[in-house]
């Protein structure tokens, strides 16, 4: 579950830190600023355009446990 729903938001973030990587060293730019900035943009709005889906998933994990939980409770 961890990996499912983080890692659209690692993926994002590793991609816009080596487009900004080859970017800095292509014009000699060494901010270190512009790349935690690129990178928090991009990750915080992949995670509010996500949001739906991973409250939905945490949601159905979330119910699945509990109903395990339950269900081993009823056991014999």
């Amino acid at each position: 579950m961890v990996a499912l729903v983080s890692g659209l938001p690692l993926a994002v973030s590793s991609l816009v830190g080596l487009f900004i990587s080859i970017l800095q060293s292509a014009t000699q730019i060494q901010e270190q600023s512009v790349s935690y900035c690129a990178k928090f943009l991009a990750v915080g709005s992949v995670v509010a355009l996500c949001a739906p889906w991973f409250s939905t998933k945490l949601i159905e994990f979330y119910q699945t446990m509990i109903g395990s939980i339950v269900a081993l409770g009823n056991m014999p």
